[in-house]
């Protein structure tokens, strides 16, 4: 019984840790996202030939 318990703990854990690693899976894409379409405005304002 004991042994079981403790598969069932490690069982928990591992997906606890998936559901973890989803997290923050989904926001290191969101922030690549983010930085993607920051790059292309600078670099469209950049682009820009000033017209003073």
């Amino acid at each position: 019984m004991i042994a079981r318990s403790k598969f069932s703990e490690a069982d928990e854990r591992l997906i606890s840790n998936d559901v973890e690693l989803a997290e923050l899976r989904r926001r290191i894409e969101l922030g690549n996202a983010d930085t993607r379409m920051m790059t292309r405005l600078l670099l469209r304002i950049l682009r820009t030939p000033n017209r003073d």
